[in-house]
């Protein structure tokens, strides 16, 4: 209760903190600086989310220790560069060589992308290393266990899709103007954010906990 109340005051105070407008360049800076290091911090929290429920804890970790915070935010935005490969190196190639390529290749490219992404970010956590998020040991994972990866991304990607509906309903209730709306927008959405994110890591660690023998990465 502590672990979330603690991330949601965190999360609200940035979430405000970066809607007000500053017309100061020295004011924009600081607070993207402020930005990139509780974005470093959540991704190192994400992290120990992840290493508990594969390690077959059903509790939260309690704190952040902030120990190893540079290297898990590396990890996790490499394992995600990597995961979306190749929907942005399609577009890449496409604006470099100015191909006419109808716009739903993009798209399903950006589907594999995110079907990937997950079981990406759970081998370079897990290996605290981005070249983990390699196809060899991601697809290699994949393909042992298809019916649990699958049941995994579709539970994640059904609460996607409430977090978003449960925004869009509330919007349309309290309109575009009003006081509750901003409110809404920079400190409820952002603790719904945090709770999202902290069920799909969650669930990805308890999927491997459950299998991991069949997926054979670490022979202990």
């Amino acid at each position: 209760k502590f672990t979330l109340l603690g991330w949601g005051i965190g999360f609200a105070f940035v979430a405000i903190m970066m809607s007000i407008p500053i017309p100061s360049l020295v004011a924009n800076i600081a607070r993207l600086f402020v930005l990139l290091i509780a974005a470093g911090y959540f991704f190192h929290f994400l992290s120990e989310v992840v290493r508990v429920a594969a390690g077959g804890d059903v509790e939260l970790p309690e704190t952040s220790s902030g120990e190893d915070v540079l290297q898990d935010a590396v990890t996790w935005c490499g394992a995600i560069v990597l995961g979306l490969s190749p929907w942005w190196g399609f577009h890449l190639l496409r604006w470099w060589f100015a191909w006419e390529t109808p716009a739903e290749v993009g798209e399903i490219l950006l589907l594999v992308g995110a079907f990937y992404s997950p079981m990406a970010l759970l081998a370079a956590t897990l290996f605290n290393s981005v070249l983990a998020a390699n196809p060899l040991y991601v697809f290699g994972a994949i393909f042992k266990l298809p019916r649990q990866y699958l049941t995994c991304c579709l539970l994640s990607a059904s609460v996607l899709v409430v977090y978003f509906l449960l925004g869009a309903v509330i919007m349309s209730m309290l309109g575009p103007d009003s006081l509750l709306m901003f409110l809404f927008v920079h400190t409820i959405s952002a603790l719904l954010l945090l709770y999202v994110s902290i069920v799909v890591m969650h669930q990805l660690g308890t999927v491997y906990y459950k299998n991991r023998a069949k997926i054979g990465w670490f022979r202990d």
